[in-house]
């Protein structure tokens, strides 16, 4: 993973306003800051090999402030990626300019980095956490990190996604559930077909809900509804 110091900055695929498509926040305006680099690649990535840029911590809010100023007001500031977490010195830089600026911070990531998190989750207002399955994504098994992640976020504004298909590993996927209702079982839970799939199996996708529903108190279907309008 390529190492970026505080005076060569972060990879940044792109800085956009836009409206949410996923999680709490849906539906909102908010403008987004796309990280390049991450630590895992699922087989259902849309984000892998979109061309980047090196840009320092004052590019970045330079552009945020002329963006919002621009196409704003925006609810939030959404750190986005790719994996944020892996940039934690930046993100403790990039947030401080934004709370200057009376900026709220969602913080968007894959949950696994939880040593990252505790670096900046007092400044984040919101996090939505992905939770991923090796079953769906290909990739290996992160149910320890996932769960100090969850520990760690206690008492933070959180949602969680976990994204389904039709290879999904129930054993798995019920496991995942289990380990949210031990940490907290209001935190909301969205279950998403990969995109790939469309909207998947009706039937399939409410056995899971129902599933989720036994353990958690708020479940929920999700979707990409920036996809459906075909808006980035």
């Amino acid at each position: 993973m390529p190492d970026f110091s505080e005076e060569k900055g972060a990879l940044i695929s792109e800085i956009l306003s836009s409206i949410q498509g996923e999680g709490l926040r849906m539906g909102e305006r908010h403008l987004f800051i796309r990280f390049a680099s991450c630590n895992v690649r699922c087989e259902y990535c849309d984000e892998a090999e979109k061309p980047s840029r090196i840009m320092t911590v004052e590019e970045v809010f330079d552009e945020v402030i002329r963006l919002d100023q621009r196409e704003g007001p925006h609810r939030f500031i959404a750190l986005t990626g790719g994996e944020p977490l892996l940039e934690p010195e930046f993100l403790k830089q990039l947030i401080a300019k934004l709370k200057s600026k009376q900026c709220r911070v969602l913080l968007e990531t894959n949950g696994i980095e939880w040593r990252a998190l505790t670096e900046i989750l007092e400044s984040c207002d919101s996090v939505s956490m992905d939770m991923k399955l090796a079953s769906v994504g290909g990739h290996r098994d992160y149910f320890e990190e996932h769960g100090r992640f969850l520990a760690a976020s206690k008492g933070k504004e959180m949602c969680v996604k976990i994204v389904v298909s039709k290879d999904v590993d129930l054993a798995e996927f019920e496991r995942h559930l289990d380990l949210i209702a031990d940490t907290n079982p209001e935190i909301p839970v969205f279950i998403q077909s990969v995109w790939q799939e469309g909207f998947g199996d009706g039937e399939f996708l409410a056995g899971l809900i129902d599933r989720a529903r036994q353990r958690l108190k708020d479940v929920r279907l999700g979707f990409q509804l920036h996809k459906l309008l075909h808006i980035k």
